[in-house]
């Protein structure tokens, strides 16, 4: 189960005013300026998000939350208080569209905490140049390099499928400030309604999701063949 959080410098009254704020704002797609634009000429019939879209305040952070959802003794499927994993940015600064590159990563803070089921299951903070397997995260996409090359190459490409675990936020949450946050722009293809919400809400939704999977209507007829 995901939960996106966010904490403003100015409260929960200021975060609620910045998400009516841009609830309200339009055009919230534009098709991208002909003079500026540089990515695949397949793209320029793509609406993208408004360079103008409102920011947050520097100072902001977000959170991403992941949650265990387990099955319980009777087969059912149950929301849990433990945390998988943790991942927040806090932006120090909110750099003009205009900047480099450089200048949008030094303006975010990343961090990131896992669970740590060899010490009691807490969670620990992931380090500065900790190195891990990139490619077992919730986007992987289902891609896994164990099954796609064999020993020997295995053991020549270990030092570029495990990279340092901080370093790889920024490929996916690059641009300044509400440009950054795919929860609402869908990786700059889409502007979703951002709203505040409760964690009942959120759970509910979470669990009927899953129920109405293939996968979770497979698993209940095992279940009841045993």
């Amino acid at each position: 189960m995901f939960l996106v959080l966010a904490k403003f410098p100015g409260g929960r009254e200021q975060a609620k005013q910045y998400l009516e704020t841009l609830d309200a704002f339009v055009p919230a797609l534009v098709y991208p300026d002909l003079a500026q634009f540089s990515g695949p000429k397949s793209q320029l019939r793509t609406m993208m998000v408004n360079p103008k879209t409102p920011q947050f305040p520097a100072g902001t952070q977000w959170a991403l939350v992941r949650r265990l959802c387990l099955i319980d003794d009777h087969g059912q499927l149950r929301a849990t208080r433990m945390i998988e994993t943790l991942q927040t940015r806090t932006y120090k600064s909110i750099p003009d569209l205009e900047g480099s590159f450089d200048t949008f990563r030094d303006a975010q803070l990343f961090a990131e905490f896992q669970l740590d089921r060899a010490h009691e299951s807490a969670l620990r903070v992931v380090a500065a140049h900790e190195k891990d397997f990139q490619f077992v995260h919730f986007r992987s996409n289902g891609g896994d390099p164990f099954e796609q090359q064999t020993p020997a190459e295995w053991v020549k490409n270990l030092p570029l499928v495990r990279s340092e675990t901080l370093r790889t936020c920024g490929g996916c949450h690059t641009y300044p400030g509400i440009f950054s946050l795919n929860t609402y722009t869908m990786f700059n293809t889409g502007a979703q309604r951002l709203d505040s919400s409760t964690l009942e809400l959120e759970t509910q939704r979470d669990l009927t999701w899953k129920m109405r999977r293939f996968d979770w209507g497979l698993l209940q007829g095992l279940w009841r063949q045993q």
